[in-house]
């Protein structure tokens, strides 16, 4: 077969390549090349990386691989970083002396014990994209990733970094994987998702090629008449790589593509077919010694057999010492062609290699080639050095994955177990799934009837862990057994065991013992110099409500910790999440927001976007911006981490969103409020927040007779877990009397079941204003529930003195006001200004509408413009009037020729390649600017002054 003489086709696809990549121009671009296996990505990426060379660019490449890559973190940007080395090696060692993380990338290097230990994503995002940045600034850069269908969850976290904050310098970034092996639940699939909402991001999609352009390509590989060339092209469906094998293998069509795909192989003399089924084994990248080793072959007869391979393009070079296949199809058909037996040995041989040379691969390499040629101590021991590495690299969900895969191999009674479990069950939790993690520590005690210090931290995991997923109330039994196991000992295991005991006295709401267990904890603490669990301890302390403790010296000597002694570690995490509940209470949400940023800065570090505390601090200031009137940054913080989303946490962030969705749009998609109702019993905030949310949409729908049964469900469920004195009864409360009050004309028996339902709400909500203190939110509520009652009785035609029914409303205003609330603040103010308006006050009533309607454009807030026009005896500008001497934009004209057209917000979206959510800004701005009140409006007034076309 020849070789076709330059790529055929892809022109066009060509030209956009480049530009979006700015290599003409002298800039950088980001551009996500999808297509079919064997549909011609790799050609068109090394004709780009020609167009790149020629312009003066150094090109680095990173692979992503099957099978072996899924185990190795940022397996690809070790290649390109090796490769920047290679090119520029004092740029690079000057990146990694400012940026320590770099070496955990550079193949050879040996990062300090500190460096591996803290290394995260966001440190390896700034290391790589200084590397990439310094590099350019003296000849530009291309950077491309192939294959990232095969990346690692780490690994794909990274793009997602490096595309969000782009390069000033010339750099290009081009990744590429396969459209055909992607699926609902395939882990690249929603980070795609995550990519296409990037402005920064070009996406190039290659179809198959036409007739004509295979034609050409199968006449430059053959000299074969055209009955046959035809065949070829009527097989290959479009597809070049499918094509070229069909041609190389003589011609041999038959229906199977494994087949197709081996017979070039099966043309390889012995020595050759012997390499390259040690290298379908070995699945990525191959080391010339590592290959040596496992293949015994003399070093001319390898070098023989590569030649071979090489010449007939099934393997070809990689870097200076290394191999891959041409196309990766052709290994996975290799690899599925073995024998069971042939497959066993080849997996002993790189296990024994890599055992006797470690330089020579990975610890996951060794693990994965012990366990296949059943070598289980190997495998596990490689396993465990494996998981520890994922884990130091910031990589939990393949930590997870490697301990749970030593648990399957490991011996019941192995000492090792406990450990290796607990080890399993922090890394779940790490990935958000702290379930898993609960039932695999769970299980083992039950099974395990040790007695060592491994068993007490076993033990002390469990009550970190269970407590958070509301286990049955035995966390201070199993606390006291750890403590009970490591008496007479003064080391970290011995401290880890008081500190779930101070733990679970404090949930018992035992604080004197708490407090008495605490001062011997905090004592080995300090002797040990132990910050991470010193901060755990005070973490917990600061969050009593008792007089055991001086809390305003607790939090001050917690906030001076975090900030004085950093680390990135969970305990930290905890810390800030606590100090921003506490800010939170007292009124203060935005020194709550820093506090809970704080969180969640150390959170990303550690790529432990789902642990526990840390997507609590994530999801909390999301809520914490809603609250503060700042929706479209409340839109950004609500984006859930990942992929992939472990449950409930990921509906605790779809709950949250409809609560944003509900103040900003008039309707939301019923399949939101459908997709959180699961989740309901293992989260009562989640039911609630998302049960206030749907009140409030099928009040819109005037579906009233929805919220009884609505309510009561959400309200079991909140009994059951938190008990019946919980504040938010009193938002309950309140918010079922507003959708009375906006209800107007209901069937009888509806207004009934509403009614008791306000009713046995209302005698719950004195009940917990009757019991304490309430948080200024509370207070808020609490007079909005007042206010809206007293607003019932007055609809009903009540005698109710107008002074009084304004003092309620003016305090209402105040209280979320002094509360932050611009969003409450606002719907208060509508009430208000009905109320003046039928006391016969209507400049003050045009007042309050003045402000609400300021408020509903800065946020915006399409309910607030619509209940302004539901409230009787207000005034608004009259149809056509201008509110604003603003003429449209360009794009505001070309949304309202949209509008004209009936298209929604997501729809428009679509259309102008721009998320829903601006969409929704640039209509309120459409809306503000003719003085409309709705979109129908809108378009009435943009006809009536010319600015539609007919």
């Amino acid at each position: 077969m020849r070789e076709p003489r330059s790529m055929v086709g892809r022109s066009q696809e060509l030209d956009h390549v480049v530009d979006a990549l700015g290599l003409a121009e002298g800039a950088g671009g980001v551009v996500v090349l999808s297509g079919d296996a064997g549909i011609g990505k790799t050609r068109l990426l090394r004709e780009v990386a020609g167009v790149a060379a020629g312009a003066g660019r150094l090109v680095v490449v990173g692979h992503c691989v099957a099978e072996a890559g899924a185990d190795l973190p940022y397996l690809p940007f070790t290649e390109m970083i090796t490769e920047l080395h290679a090119a520029a090696p004092d740029v690079i060692d000057q990146v990694a002396a400012t940026h320590p993380a770099l070496a955990q990338l550079l193949a050879g290097a040996h990062a300090r014990a500190d460096v591996r230990s803290s290394t995260g994503p966001g440190q390896l995002a700034e290391a790589v994209h200084a590397a990439l940045a310094r590099v350019a600034t003296t000849r530009g850069v291309l950077a491309v990733i192939e294959d990232a269908h095969w990346a690692d969850h780490s690994s794909r976290d990274l793009l997602t970094l490096l595309m969000t904050r782009g390069f000033a310098a010339p750099v290009g970034l081009i990744v590429s994987y396969r459209s055909d092996d992607l699926h609902r639940r395939h882990p690249l699939h929603p980070t795609l998702g995550v990519w296409a909402r990037l402005s920064e991001v070009t996406r190039v999609h290659l179809d198959p090629l036409p007739t004509p352009d295979m034609w050409t390509l199968v006449r430059d590989l053959t000299d074969a008449d055209d009955p046959q060339v035809a065949d070829i092209v009527g097989r290959a469906g479009g597809n070049a790589f499918f094509a070229e094998e069909l041609v190389a293998g003589g011609n041999v069509l038959g229906a199977d593509l494994g087949r197709v795909l081996l017979a070039r192989f099966e043309q390889l003399d012995p020595d050759a077919q012997r390499v390259v089924r040690a290298a379908a084994v070995m699945g990525r990248r191959l080391g010339h010694d590592l290959l040596q080793a496992v293949v015994e072959l003399s070093p001319d007869a390898l070098d023989a057999a590569l030649t071979a391979a090489i010449d007939h393009h099934t393997l070809e070079p990689a870097g200076e010492d290394g191999y891959r296949f041409r196309h990766a199809l052709v290994a996975e058909a290799i690899r599925d062609d073995l024998l069971p037996a042939q497959r066993r040995r080849l997996h002993a041989a790189f296990a024994a290699a890599l055992t006797a040379r470690p330089e020579l691969g990975t610890a996951s390499d060794l693990a994965r080639h012990a366990a296949a040629s059943g070598d289980i101590e190997t495998a596990v021991s490689a396993g465990i050095a494996a998981g520890e590495a994922a884990l130091a690299l910031g990589g939990p969900r393949e930590a997870s994955g490697l301990f749970e895969q030593v648990l399957t191999l490991m011996a019941e009674h192995d000492p090792r177990r406990d450990d290796a479990t607990a080890q399993a069950a922090y890394a779940a939790a790490a990935t958000g799934d702290v379930a898993r993690g609960v039932h695999l520590i769970a299980d083992r005690l039950a099974h395990s009837e040790s007695a060592s210090p491994a068993r007490a931290r076993l033990l002390a995991g469990y009550v970190t862990l269970a407590r958070v997923y509301d286990e049955p109330p035995d966390l201070l039994a199993r606390a006291r057994e750890a403590v009970a196991l490591t008496e007479g000992l003064a080391d970290r295991t011995r401290l880890q065991a008081l500190v779930a005991e101070v733990q679970a006295l404090a949930d018992a709401d035992r604080y004197r013992d708490a407090a008495t267990a605490s001062e011997v904890a905090l004592a080995l603490a300090d002797r040990l110099e132990a910050t991470d669990l010193a901060t755990d301890l005070r973490t917990i302390l600061v969050s009593w409500d008792s007089d055991e403790v001086d809390l305003p010296k607790l939090e001050a000597r917690l906030l001076d910790l975090v900030r004085n002694q950093p680390l990135n570690d969970p305990t930290h995490v905890r810390a800030y999440y606590r100090l921003g509940l506490m800010e939170y209470s007292r009124g203060n949400l935005p020194k709550a927001l820093a506090h809970l940023d704080a969180a969640a800065a150390i959170a990303d570090r550690m790529n432990r976007p789902w642990g526990v505390f840390e997507s609590f601090s994530r999801l909390t200031a999301g809520r914490v911006a809603v609250l503060l009137g700042r929706f479209a940054d409340a839109e950004r913080r609500l984006s859930p981490p990942g992929p992939p989303f472990p449950q409930p946490g990921y509906a605790g962030f779809l709950a949250d969103r409809l609560v944003l969705d509900t103040a900003r749009d008039w309707q939301v998609d019923p399949a939101l409020f459908e997709s959180i109702l699961p989740y309901w019993p293992d989260d009562a905030l989640l039911a609630l927040l998302s049960m206030l949310a749907q009140v409030e949409l099928l009040g819109r729908a005037k579906r009233l007779d929805e919220i009884p049964p609505l309510v009561g469900r959400a309200v079991k469920v909140m009994d059951r877990q938190w008990g019946t004195r919980e504040q938010i009864q009193i938002r309950i409360a309140a918010t079922v009397a507003s959708i009375l009050g906006d209800a107007g004309s209901l069937d009888p028996d509806v207004r009934q079941r509403l009614e008791a339902t306000l009713e046995a709400l209302t005698g719950r909500a004195r009940d917990v204003i009757a019991a304490g203190w309430l948080g200024p939110e509370s207070v808020a509520w609490a007079a909005r529930l007042d206010a809206e009652l007293l607003h019932l009785r007055w609809l009903a035609g009540e005698q109710v003195d107008p002074d009084a029914l304004l003092a309620g409303w003016r305090t209402t205003v105040a209280a979320f006001e002094s509360w932050g609330d611009p969003y409450q603040t606002a719907r208060s103010r509508i009430r208000l200004a009905a109320v003046l308006a039928a006391s016969g006050d209507p400049a003050a009533a045009r007042a309050e509408v003045k402000l609400v309607r300021a408020t509903a454009l800065a946020l915006p807030s399409e309910p607030l413009r619509r209940l302004l026009d539901d409230v009787p005896g207000l005034n608004r500008a009259p149809r056509g009037t201008r509110t604003s001497d603003q003429r449209l934009t360009a794009r505001e004209s070309e949304i309202l020729a949209l509008l004209a057209l009936g298209r929604s917000n997501g729809q428009i979206g679509k259309q102008l390649f721009i998320s829903t959510k601006t969409a929704s800004v640039h209509v309120s701005n459409i809306l503000a600017k003719l003085g409309a009140a709705s979109r129908g409006e809108a378009v009435a007034i943009a006809r009536q002054r010319g600015l539609l076309a007919d």
